[in-house]
């Protein structure tokens, strides 16, 4: 049973928990959510996850996402620079080199014609915040969330942050953009937030309120290789969101619904907090498939074949296993 600490190993066991849940980006606290031993494996145990898997290595796509969200703030922050510019400098920036450099850049200067484009159609009163653009926050800006007996400092980056004011809607409104590569995964995220599965843009929403002083009234996914984005938008602001649609039909729901949708997200996260400190780290995936894609699952689910291989292996050559 890995709950079953003795009275001596507990408190060394809960410190742990407390120094890794003292700040935590959403990341953390989506392994939390997935599962509590994820959580344990990944930040506590420190368990490494495999360099490549066993169909041998695969291309790592972080590279690539980090061109193409350098793209897009280039392309957006200075409106005037050339296509062919940005994607060489987004190319660049990554690391590409050779071959591969020259694919991202052909990609990637599409991509921004295609952002640029985008732009035109969508335009409202709400408009991209110069300041917002993989706005990054944590260590002394960290924000502070979460009731007193789970307190903690969440960081992390913000793709976009659109900013702007509307008459008959109180101070200013914000819309939290989050950059995917394709449209399956703009929808995948949009629809684990909407169940209340990912907690990330609704924590980020409810940190840039205590952060600006703004009202947060949209969480919207933008899929970067095709023209299509999906929003969770507060029914409120709706008639100066609706133009944002780009395909797909955007989600509204009642001011009411969307305040509680980070309330819930608020109290989910300090669930995940709660449960770490008190050295919890029960192996109980959320939802069905939880296991599926876990770099961990091989903890928790050896191959049976192999160990009994390795064993028989350390008998025969005199040792232990």
């Amino acid at each position: 049973d890995p709950l079953a600490y003795t009275p001596a190993e507990l408190p060394r066991v809960r410190a742990a928990f407390e120094a890794q849940t003292r700040e935590v980006s959403v990341s953390r606290l989506n392994q939390g959510v997935a599962c509590p031993h994820r959580f344990f494996l990944a930040y506590v145990a420190r368990v490494p996850q495999d360099d490549a898997t066993l169909e041998g290595p695969v291309y790592d796509n972080r590279a690539r996402g980090k061109a193409l969200h350098t793209a897009f703030e280039l392309a957006l922050r200075e409106p005037t620079r050339s296509a062919a510019s940005v994607a060489e400098a987004a190319a660049a920036d990554a690391g590409a080199q050779g071959l591969e450099a020259l694919l991202l850049r052909h990609e990637l200067l599409r991509v921004v014609d295609l952002l640029r484009d985008r732009e035109k159609g969508t335009q409202g009163p709400l408009r991209p915040w110069s300041a917002g653009f993989e706005y990054a926050f944590g260590g002394e800006t960290a924000v502070e969330l979460g009731p007193p007996d789970a307190r903690f400092r969440l960081g992390g980056f913000i793709d976009r942050i659109d900013r702007g004011t509307w008459p008959g809607l109180e101070g200013e409104l914000a819309v939290i953009a989050d950059y995917k590569r394709s449209v399956t995964a703009a929808d995948m995220a949009a629809g684990a937030a909407k169940d209340g599965r990912d907690l990330q843009l609704p924590l980020y929403a409810r940190a840039i309120e205590a952060r600006l002083g703004t009202r947060v009234v949209g969480l919207e996914w933008l899929a970067g290789l095709a023209r299509m984005r999906r929003g969770l938008h507060d029914a409120a602001a709706e008639d100066i969101l609706a133009h944002r649609r780009e395909n797909k039909a955007l989600w509204s729901e009642p001011s009411e619904a969307f305040r509680a949708r980070l309330d819930v997200a608020e109290a989910t996260a300090a669930d995940v907090i709660r449960r770490a400190r008190a050295a919890d780290h029960r192996l109980a995936p959320a939802a069905r498939g939880t296991c599926a894609d876990c770099p961990w699952r091989a903890v928790c689910r050896p191959d049976i074949r192999a160990l009994e291989a390795s064993l028989a292996q350390a008998e025969a050559a005199g040792g232990d296993a």
